[in-house]
């Protein structure tokens, strides 16, 4: 039976979870904006409205913190590629399907998708569980990618002369020479991006 105490120890859980989940959106914005050098922990904290101690307490370091926005990104991320994805779909309609979510992503979670080449560019090097985190990432998707043209191998949309490991890597290849262009240049067009992936991709499995 629940009496006064548990309420307030359920109260004090949802308030920081709460808190958590606001100052890891901060996060990813200051990150976006300002880069990991210029995102300091004391920042996070009072854009959150919150006191200058509660980052350090939830996140422990500035490595802490960036381990747990990696995850938040490749979380944010999963989701929306599963509900824009047919699994059902055949091998070539799955992989586009994938390609124009990822470029949709992008421009629906702007900061989240800048934070992440931030991670990529600035921290992988200095903070080696953030590295293994965003090695993971990237090695899903070109699974994810090899996967999907073996399946169109199968059902006749992909020819079988496409090596689907090579393409998968092509592939994931040039969406992140796109996503560093967008990085350095803003006004880069995510669509004519987008486009020239598919178009690319077209080519490849007809080659």
């Amino acid at each position: 039976m629940n009496g006064p105490v548990s309420d307030v120890k359920t109260r004090r859980a949802e308030r920081s979870g709460v808190a958590r989940a606001t100052m890891l959106e901060t996060a990813i914005r200051l990150l976006a904006t300002k880069g990991y050098s210029g995102m300091k922990l004391a920042d996070v904290s009072r854009e959150s409205g919150y006191s200058y101690g509660l980052a350090p307490f939830h996140f422990e370091s500035k490595a802490g913190l960036m381990l747990a926005i990696q995850e938040e990104i490749d979380a944010t991320y999963r989701a929306y590629m599963a509900a824009a994805c047919d699994l059902d779909a055949s091998g070539q309609e799955f992989v586009d399907q994938w390609i124009a979510a990822t470029f949709a992503f992008a421009k629906d979670h702007p900061a989240h998708w800048r934070a992440s080449v931030v991670i990529l560019v600035e921290s992988v090097v200095g903070v080696p569980d953030v590295a293994a985190e965003h090695a993971q990432f990237a090695s899903r998707n070109v699974e994810t990618l090899r996967r999907a043209f073996e399946r169109g191998m199968r059902d006749g949309s992909v020819p079988r002369s496409v090596d689907p490991h090579a393409t998968a890597v092509t592939v994931a290849a040039m969406i992140k020479g796109l996503n560093f262009e967008w990085f350095g240049d803003p006004t880069v067009d995510l669509d004519e991006s987008r486009e020239l992936v598919l178009d690319a991709v077209r080519r490849l499995v007809r080659a």
